[in-house]
């Protein structure tokens, strides 16, 4: 089942969780953390982008949610538009059980 969906192409940060109930009996049976990150178009960053970095806490079953830029070496992002917004999800926990978890990442592009 589908546990977190991670996605660009539109300018900006921010994340969704949605807690879904498979099987209709009114109790939530996983959560889906969408996750959006992509600073190419801002023009204040002359070109420069912030990547999402993502860190797990197997001992406290958290990730960890970051932006960075190997350009400025920084990781606070400044940008024209929706300020607050960007601020407030470019840097998160995600609670997530990753014990026993035998997860694995699938994807068919990595550039």
């Amino acid at each position: 089942s589908i546990k977190f969906v991670i996605s660009g192409h539109v300018n900006g940060s921010s994340y969704l969780i949605n807690n879904i109930d498979d099987d209709g009996d009114g109790i939530v049976d996983r959560s889906v953390l969408q996750l959006l990150t992509n600073f190419q178009e801002e023009e204040c960053l002359l070109g420069a982008s912030f990547f999402r970095i993502i860190g797990l806490d197997f001992l406290n079953n958290y990730m960890y949610f970051n932006i960075y830029s190997p350009y400025y070496k920084d990781y606070d992002i400044f940008v024209n538009d929706n300020i607050e917004d960007v601020r407030k999800t470019s840097s998160f926990y995600y609670a997530f059980d990753l014990k026993n978890c035998g997860y694995g990442l699938l994807t068919d592009y990595f550039g």
